[in-house]
């Protein structure tokens, strides 16, 4: 049966999940540099790991999220960070070597107690899990109680563990030490956008999109909480202006013709929806809509096919949900999640020249969650500005045994085996390199 021609006023909802996702729960990220994990996937030429530029496509990581001082960067990098951080560092910072390199400054042994051990067990139980994350970013804010961005951590933290009231108090913080920081209007926005209040949500939105113009997530989400909110003509301006710049999320092309249904454009919405299965075949919900607007359009054959196509997927969909159930417990779920605050909440303290806390934090992201690569960048870089080539190489084998295709991770350990005076490792890992590009 063709969909029901009511339906055109149906929440916009958060689109794509089922298709996408790969864990049954997973700490929703809303940082710009986030986009979803979709769009930590495009490359970009090394704007973190710079030792790698430019022969090194890697997703890009959120350095210049946090307030960096530019003296705390080991190495010139080709991402432009602030002339000066919100708070001054509160660690010595690193040292030069002869050979340009820096080296890790002291450890301080008091600090790190406070944070987690790489090498312990994992947490055994959820409760356990959340107390062990929720200290984190605690100590964290104890560190840098001035810092927005250490209080932002800590608002995602409290928020993703369900208390938020906790998080909104947080970002009323962030406000207070900032009232032009973005991301506390957006993490407010999304708890009014989960009550249904979509009108002050796309409020919050907007003001976070108006003081951070470039932010593909904050678009997205203003967008739909005026299709929400029954204001598609508002939505359809910052759709259309986001899909000219990145017309490659399928999401957005689902929004657009959301909003276009609202607003009886049903040929346009047709086209948005083709346009979304043709970058995403697998986007289960662009059927739906695809189905929707043909059946507008008086399409009855072409509305049934779609229908029935949305149904075929829906129900894989939801086969595959109960695959990950089974194969993934939400204890699993809960250690990937927190890996993502520990990911953040070193990068806050790397900002800050606090070198030996962002490693610690980073290697415990890296034993919670295997496949973590951006963690594994993280200490990438961090290993290789510090002169430590010998942990940068096992990084670097790490991230190439997640990211087989990224030939460039081997590229690199040829180079730094070189730099060691391997040259037998080097022709080794040079061998792999040529195997991995005959088989492409």
């Amino acid at each position: 049966m063709p969909p029901e021609k009511n339906s055109r006023h149906a929440p916009a909802v958060r689109l794509g999940a089922d298709a996408q996702s790969r864990r049954p729960a997973r700490l929703e990220r809303k940082l710009p540099w986030i986009v979803g994990v979709q769009l930590l996937a495009v490359a970009a030429l090394a704007a973190l790991l710079g030792f790698f530029a430019p022969r090194l496509a890697v997703r890009l990581l959120p350095f210049d999220r946090f307030h960096v001082d530019q003296a705390s960067e080991p190495m010139q990098s080709s991402h432009a960070a602030p002339a000066a951080a919100t708070v001054q560092p509160e660690a010595p910072a690193p040292s030069t070597a002869a050979n340009g390199s820096t080296t890790a400054p002291k450890i301080d042994p008091e600090a790190l107690a406070h944070l987690p051990d790489p090498d312990s067990p994992l947490p055994g139980s959820q409760a356990a899990m959340a107390e062990e994350a929720r200290n984190v970013a605690r100590y964290m804010v104890e560190c840098f109680p001035s810092d927005p961005d250490a209080v932002e951590v800590i608002a995602r933290c409290e928020k993703w563990l369900g208390n938020t009231a906790a998080a909104v108090g947080h970002w009323d913080r962030c406000l207070e030490l900032n009232p032009d920081y973005a991301y506390a209007h957006f993490g407010k926005a999304t708890v009014l956008a989960e009550k249904g209040d979509y009108q002050k949500a796309a409020d919050l939105f907007r003001e976070a999109l108006e003081r951070n113009p470039d932010w593909p997530k904050a678009e997205l989400e203003l967008a739909r909480a005026w299709i929400n909110a029954g204001s598609a003509e508002k939505s359809i301006p910052v759709l259309e202006k986001h899909v000219q710049r990145r017309p490659f999320l399928s999401e957005a092309y689902v929004l657009l013709g959301q909003a276009y249904l609202q607003r009886d454009e049903f040929e346009k919405a047709k086209s948005a929806y083709e346009t979304a299965v043709r970058i995403l075949p697998d986007h289960t919900e662009a059927y739906y809509g695809l189905a929707n607007a043909f059946a507008r359009l008086g399409q009855r054959e072409r509305a049934k096919e779609t229908m029935e196509q949305f149904q075929k997927r829906k129900a894989a969909d939801l086969q595959v949900r109960k695959t990950q159930k089974s194969e993934y417990d939400d204890l699993e779920a809960m250690r990937i999640d927190s890996s993502t605050i520990y990911l953040d909440a070193g990068q806050v303290y790397y900002a800050r020249k606090r070198l030996a806390e962002a490693e610690r934090l980073w290697r415990r992201a890296a034993a919670l969650n295997d496949g973590y690569v951006e963690c594994r960048q993280a200490l990438a870089w961090l290993y290789r500005s510090t002169n430590r080539l010998p942990q940068a190489i096992e990084m670097l084998e790490q991230l190439a045994a997640i990211e087989p295709k990224q030939r460039a991770y081997l590229e690199e350990v040829v180079r730094l085996h070189n730099d060691l005076g391997a040259p037998e490792r080097a022709e080794a890992a040079r061998r792999r390199l040529e195997r991995l590009k005959e088989a492409d």
